[in-house]
C-alpha cells in the first residue's frame, strides 16, 4: 500500500470518529433536556395540577396492602376519629373508643362505690366524666343512686350484734390429736370454728341481709375545746330496707407459740401484695394462702361488694405477749420465754426482735388499708374482772408501748375472756378501772354475752356494746336449742356445725 494511500484514509477515519463523537454529544445533550423538561413538568403539577377548582390539594387514594386492609377493618371503630357511626350508636361518649373505655372505667368505680352504699361518692364520681350530662348511661346511673339513696332508711345503733371468731382450725385431724395435746384439745374445740364452718356462716348472714359496718360506724365522735371526747349514736347510718347491720371482730391474731399443728402460722403478703396466711403442712412444707379469717373474709367480700358498708371490714383486737401477726414482736418471748416460746425459738433461730417488728409494722399498714380497725385485748389476755388495779395499769403500759407504736392508737378495748370490768349499769367515775382505762384514751369498751342478740350502751363519755361468740361451744349448745341467738342470726347450727369436731363440746370460757 502507497504513503498517500493511507494519509488519505486515517484522515477520513479521524473526520469520521469526530462526526460519531459530535452525533453522541447531541444524543446526551438532547437527553438531559428531555430529563430537565419532565422534572419541571412534575413538580409544576405536585404544585399547582393537585388543586381543585377551590384551590383545596385532592389526592389520590392510596393503595394498602391486604394485611392493612384487615388491621383498618378491626381498628376503625375505635382508631379513626373521622368515623362517628360508633359514637353516635354508643351514647355512653361522644368520643372515641379509648374515652369509651375511660368512662365506663368510672361507671364501674361509682358501680363499687353504690353496691357498698356510698351513693353521695358514686353520684359525684359520676359527675366527674367530662360531659356526664350528655352521656345517657351516666345521667340514667345518677338517677338510679338518688332514687336507691332516697329509699334508704336509719339503723338504730342500738340494735345492732356484735359477731366475733378467733382463728380458724385449718386441719381438724390435725388440730383435734388428743393423743399429742390431750385436753388442750377441748380449748380449741370450745373456742375455735373450722374453715368450712366460717365460710357457712358469712354465706348464711350475707344471705339474711346483714351488711358489715365498723364498730365505729355506730357513734359520733367529738371533742370539744377543752379536748374532751364525746359520743353519741350515729343515726346518719342508712342501708337500703331489708339490709341489716353487723359489727364483726377478731380476736387475737398472734398464732402463739402454743397453738397445736393446723393453725395458720402468720400473716404475709403475697407477691401481688395481699394479705394471706402461712401454714406449715404436714410435711412441714411452706404453704401461702386463705387459711384464716382475714384473707377469707377479704375475698368474699371482692365477690359480694354489698356485704360490706363502704368497705368496711370489722375490728381486730391484739394480744401483745406473743406478738401480732404470728411475728414475735414482744421482748418478753425471747428475754422470759415460757416452755412454748422457747421451743418456737429453738425452731427459728435466725428470727430477731427487731427484725419481727418492722415486718409487724408493714403487716399492721397494709391490713388498716384494707378496710379493718384494730383494738387492744389487753397484753397478757387475763380477765381484768378479777385482776387488780395495778395489774392492769401494768399490763395497759405494755400494750401501750409494745403494740401500739406498731398498730396504732386506737380508742377501742375488747375485754380478754368477755369479763367486763363492770356490770349492766353505767360506768361512773368510783369505777377505778374504768377511770384509769379512760384516762388512757380506751372509751370504747366490748364484752362477751351470747344469751342476747344485741346489748349497747351509748353514753356521752364511753360506748360499751356485748359481742356474740361464734365457736364450737355455741353451735354445740345450738343444736339443743340451748343457744337461741344462733337461730336468731338466722343461723342454722345443724347445717354449719362440724361433724369432724370431738364431742360434746366442752366449756371452756370465751376469748
Amino acid at each position: 500500500m502507497s504513503e498517500g494511500y493511507y494519509y488519505n484514509n486515517s484522515r477520513d477515519k479521524r473526520r469520521q470518529q469526530k462526526r460519531k463523537q459530535s452525533i453522541v454529544k447531541g444524543v446526551i445533550f438532547g437527553v438531559v433536556c428531555v430529563a430537565i423538561v419532565a422534572l419541571l413538568v412534575l413538580l409544576f403539577v405536585k404544585l399547582f395540577g393537585g388543586r381543585d377548582d377551590n384551590g383545596d390539594v385532592t389526592k389520590e387514594p392510596a393503595q394498602t396492602s391486604e394485611q392493612e386492609t384487615r388491621d383498618s377493618a378491626q381498628t376503625e371503630d375505635t382508631e379513626d376519629p373521622a368515623d362517628t357511626t360508633k359514637a353516635e350508636e354508643d351514647d355512653t361518649t361522644p368520643a372515641g373508643g379509648s374515652e369509651n373505655a375511660n368512662v365506663q372505667a368510672v361507671l364501674d368505680e361509682a358501680a363499687l362505690l353504690a353496691a357498698q352504699y356510698d351513693y353521695d361518692a358514686a353520684i359525684e364520681k359520676v359527675k366527674s366524666i367530662s360531659g356526664y350530662e350528655q352521656i345517657a348511661a351516666a345521667t340514667k346511673a345518677i338517677d338510679d343512686y338518688e332514687l336507691t339513696k332516697a329509699s334508704c332508711v336509719a339503723v338504730n345503733p342500738e340494735t345492732v350484734p356484735h359477731i366475733f371468731f378467733h382463728s380458724l382450725i385449718v386441719d381438724p385431724d390435725r388440730c383435734f390429736d388428743r393423743s399429742k395435746y390431750g385436753t388442750l384439745v377441748d380449748g380449741y374445740n370450745a373456742w375455735m370454728v373450722t374453715i368450712e364452718e366460717f365460710n357457712q356462716v358469712v354465706q348464711t348472714l350475707y344471705d339474711q341481709g346483714y351488711v358489715y359496718v365498723h364498730l365505729s360506724d355506730l357513734y359520733v365522735k367529738t371533742t370539744d375545746a377543752d379536748g374532751k371526747v364525746h359520743y353519741a349514736k350515729n343515726t346518719s347510718l342508712m342501708l337500703p330496707p331489708g339490709k341489716k347491720a353487723i359489727v364483726l371482730s377478731l380476736d387475737d391474731l398472734a398464732y402463739y407459740a402454743q397453738y397445736p399443728d393446723g393453725f395458720a402460722s402468720k400473716i404475709v403478703l403475697n407477691d401481688a401484695g395481699e394479705l394471706k396466711c402461712e401454714y406449715v403442712g404436714r410435711n412441714g412444707e411452706i404453704q401461702v394462702g386463705d387459711y384464716d379469717w382475714l384473707p377469707l373474709y377479704d375475698k368474699f367480700i371482692k365477690e359480694h361488694p354489698d356485704a360490706s358498708y363502704r368497705g368496711a371490714k370489722g375490728t381486730i383486737a391484739l394480744t401483745g405477749y406473743d406478738g401480732v401477726f404470728g411475728y414475735r414482736t414482744d421482748e418478753g418471748f425471747f428475754s422470759n420465754p415460757t416452755s412454748d416460746e422457747a421451743a418456737w425459738i429453738a425452731k427459728h433461730p435466725d428470727v430477731k426482735l427487731e427484725d419481727e417488728i418492722e415486718q409487724a409494722k408493714v403487716i399492721a399498714q397494709a391490713i388498716k388499708e384494707d378496710g379493718w380497725e384494730f383494738a387492744s385485748h389487753s397484753w397478757g389476755h387475763r380477765p381484768m374482772n378479777e385482776k387488780s388495779l395495778d395489774w392492769l395499769k401494768t399490763d395497759t403500759e405494755k400494750w401501750l408501748s409494745r403494740v401500739a407504736p406498731i398498730v396504732g392508737d386506737t380508742d377501742i378495748l375488747i375485754f380478754p375472756h368477755g369479763a367486763d370490768i363492770g356490770g349492766l349499769s353505767d360506768y361512773n367515775s368510783d369505777n377505778e378501772k374504768y377511770a384509769y382505762l379512760s384516762s388512757k384514751g380506751f372509751h370504747v369498751y366490748c364484752n362477751v354475752d351470747a344469751s342476747q342478740l344485741y346489748w349497747n350502751q351509748f353514753r356521752d363519755s364511753y360506748v360499751r356494746q356485748s359481742r356474740i361468740d361464734i365457736d364450737g361451744y355455741t353451735l354445740y349448745l345450738a343444736l339443743s336449742n340451748s343457744n337461741t341467738v344462733i337461730s336468731k342470726l338466722g343461723l342454722d347450727a345443724q347445717a354449719i356445725f362440724d361433724k369432724s369436731r370431738p364431742t360434746p363440746v366442752i366449756a371452756n370460757g370465751a376469748g
